[in-house]
């Protein structure tokens, strides 16, 4: 088992910090192609894995297209040298909410980047979205 040096933490704790910044600008297809390996994958909870920036970018310009605003709050980060945790609180607004009431998720996900590489291989995302489905039913 290999020792994660502190300067590979900070600079995980950076990147990890920058992930979220990119993924709540909007800006889906920089986001993807800034931070995942051409062939990465994502897995979105019990949906099928999606594999390739074509793949992932079209997924979340989906979802995106429903959003307003999303904000990813990062709790905590659990690094290891092959990957890291991260605990994030995700508030989310619906375009269509005449409310515009936001909606906060509480997750975790896995990042599997080694702590020296610039990109991910592969994003697991462990969420309970029911909340913001059941708002997304009621303003549709």
């Amino acid at each position: 088992m290999s020792i994660v040096t502190r300067e590979q933490i900070e600079n995980t704790r950076r990147w990890v910090d920058a992930f979220f910044e990119a993924c709540d600008s909007f800006n889906i297809n920089d986001w993807i192609t800034d931070f995942f390996q051409p062939d990465a994958t994502v897995h979105l909870g019990n949906h099928p894995v999606m594999q390739g920036h074509e793949e992932i970018i079209k997924q979340y310009e989906g979802y995106y297209s429903f959003l307003s605003f999303v904000k990813h709050t990062v709790q905590s980060v659990d690094i290891s040298t092959e990957r890291c945790y991260v605990r994030v609180r995700v508030t989310s607004i619906l375009k269509n909410d005449p409310e515009q009431l936001p909606i906060v998720l509480e997750g975790l996900m896995i990042i599997g980047k080694k702590s020296d590489d610039e990109k991910l291989d592969y994003f697991n995302v462990y969420i309970d979205s029911i909340p913001l489905l059941k708002r997304f039913q009621m303003c549709v």
